[in-house]
């Protein structure tokens, strides 16, 4: 039975790779340099090399990784997002048939206050529907996607279907996550508006009003937070912590990293931006034809633009939009996934576990036919001494397959 205990744990003494100070000229402290002559480069056996990793290899890693697996990474992602914008289409349909019987009644009179009303709540009910499918769709894509990273680091397969086997389980915990930093966030803002409110409310001046620019050093502080945990969804992927403990880990293991981490997920945001535009300005022009035709019609009488000419306006670009989203959304979930592998390999030398990983799946693909390799135990914090799984059955009788296994930040292997 092997005793690999996963992707790597806190203070392992061997060299690696991980240790700062790596020794290669041409690199500081925690950054990797170019190898000199007569020293081979590090292993890759999939998209990154197995090092501390710079700017140009995050980025190189996250666009081969949609390279290599555009399957694993889209076909998830468009279950998700076709059957959300479907929603999105039923509700805009529901809403168009309200609205425009308001419009042609409006035309010529003033709205009264029940239509303003039937409107205000179609506007409102069509953002939180939007808010709520987005919200979905990013989930399931900075699961799936974080999924696929981990298969794709050590260079190996995986389907669509193992993709949602590992992701299923982890939803839960990554949707609670999300939930926990955006509600860091409202809390910061919220206290910086109650001194205002508390001087408002006592004294009745507007000279309370002064207190709110206390809210602009506290929109830097959100910046600052939410960059900080750039981290809490790999860490809640794959290894597994629960919603506080992943707050705490990604806080933690991002410390000294700020600027990478604000940087390079912006940089590969902006080249995905602009890939989209290739795809979103030709689809507003084919959109706003309508438009442009009945705007040089305007003089003639009883010219003008209909709703089915905004609609059509706003389908083109809601279409053009949708594709682009997904093709560039896996972009920061993965370079964030980097990011956090990183990190660990600089802290941690994570990738002395990934190097024994790789090792152990190459030999167990490679052993002649009827053979058994044993398998790397699974075991959670609660049974570390028992490998035996939920059904009861050992894990060494199983087929041959090692994964990657990451351990939490007090070395105490989860089950990924």
């Amino acid at each position: 039975m092997s005793n690999n205990r996963g992707w790597g744990q806190p203070g392992w003494g061997q060299p690696g790779w991980g240790q700062p100070g790596w020794g290669i000229p041409g690199g500081g402290p925690g950054y990797p340099g170019p190898p000199p002559w007569g020293v081979p480069r590090p292993p890759k056996p999939g998209v990154i090399p197995l090092h501390p990793l710079g700017f140009s290899e995050i980025v190189g890693g996250v666009f081969a990784t949609v390279k290599r697996y555009p399957k694993a990474l889209f076909v998830p992602l468009l279950q998700v997002a076709l059957p959300a914008l479907l929603l999105c289409a039923g509700y805009g349909g529901i809403a168009y048939g309200s609205l425009h019987s308001i419009y042609e009644q409006t035309r010529h009179s003033s709205t009264t206050t029940a239509q303003g009303l039937t409107i205000t709540a179609f506007v409102l009910g069509g953002l939180l529907v939007l808010l709520l499918t987005l919200f979905a769709i990013t989930v399931a894509g900075s699961t799936t996607s974080t999924v696929v990273l981990r298969y794709a680091v050590l260079g190996r397969p995986v389907t669509t279907r193992e993709v949602w086997r590992e992701s299923r389980p982890r939803l839960g915990r990554v949707a609670a996550d999300m939930v926990l930093v955006i509600a860091v966030g409202v809390g910061i803002v919220i206290a910086s508006m109650l001194p205002s409110l508390v001087v408002g409310v006592i004294t009745h001046s507007l000279a309370s009003l002064l207190l709110l620019l206390l809210m602009l050093p506290a929109f830097g502080l959100v910046l600052y937070v939410q960059v900080r945990l750039v981290l809490i969804v790999p860490v809640a992927v794959l290894e597994d912590q629960r919603p506080v403990a992943a707050l705490r880990r990604a806080w933690s293991l991002n410390q000294g990293a700020w600027l990478r981490s604000f940087g390079i997920p912006y940089v590969i945001g902006l080249i995905g931006s602009f890939a989209g535009q290739i795809i979103t300005l030709p689809a507003g022009i084919i959109g706003a034809f309508p438009l442009i035709q009945h705007g040089s019609q305007l003089g003639t009488p009883g010219a003008h633009p209909g709703i089915g000419d905004l609609l059509w306006l706003y389908t083109c670009l809601g279409i053009s939009g949708a594709v682009v989203f997904v093709l560039t959304f896996p972009l920061t979930p993965l370079a964030n996934g980097l990011l956090y592998i990183d990190r660990r390999i600089r802290r941690e030398s994570l990738d002395v576990a990934l190097l024994d990983a790789h090792a152990a799946y190459v030999q167990s693909s490679t052993a002649p036919a009827g053979t058994t390799t044993a398998r790397a135990p699974v075991q959670d914090s609660t049974a570390q001494e028992n490998p035996v799984q939920e059904d009861g059955v050992p894990t060494d009788t199983e087929p041959a397959r090692t994964e990657p296994e990451i351990a939490d930040s007090d070395g105490s292997d989860l089950e990924t």
